[in-house]
């Protein structure tokens, strides 16, 4: 109880030199935090009513919290457009427009004020027998299977 004492007094001080009175150590101070990783490995599901569900993995460092994922999207040579904000790793696009073959989805996770890398991935869309369906994604020059 003396030692949670002390700490508190120099936590509400400011004053590091209380721990050197006390004949204690002062605390560690915690290594930072580091930036959020990379979305990889996109899911990708099609509603029948044409809302393209997307899912991904995401290697964020041990210890964090808060992070959150940015998503955007690109129509043929549209700039990309803010979508949303997601607490999770998954999202659903309902506004595609009729017609579309080829999107590109940008994820970034972000914590607090810091970003990590953005991932890119093409979905294309194709026509069959069944009607649209995801024909194929892609990350860079890795296929992914729909």
């Amino acid at each position: 109880a003396l030692l949670s004492n002390i700490r508190a007094f120099a936590e509400t001080s400011g004053d590091a030199n209380v721990y050197a009175l006390a004949q204690i150590p002062a605390p560690s101070t915690p290594a930072p935090v580091g930036p959020p990783g990379q979305p990889y490995e996109l899911g990708i599901g099609l509603s029948q009513t044409g809302a393209v569900s997307l899912t991904w993995k995401c290697d964020n460092p041990s210890g964090a919290s808060g992070t959150v994922y940015e998503i955007q999207r690109r129509i043929g040579s549209e700039s990309f457009q803010f979508l949303e904000i997601a607490g999770e790793r998954s999202f659903e696009d309902g506004g595609i427009p009729a017609g579309s073959t080829g999107i590109v989805y940008q994820i970034t996770a972000v914590r607090g004020k810091t970003r990590g890398p953005a991932a890119q991935f093409l979905v294309n869309f194709g026509t069959g027998s069944s009607g649209v369906s995801v024909s194929d994604v892609t990350d860079g020059d890795i296929r992914i299977a729909a």
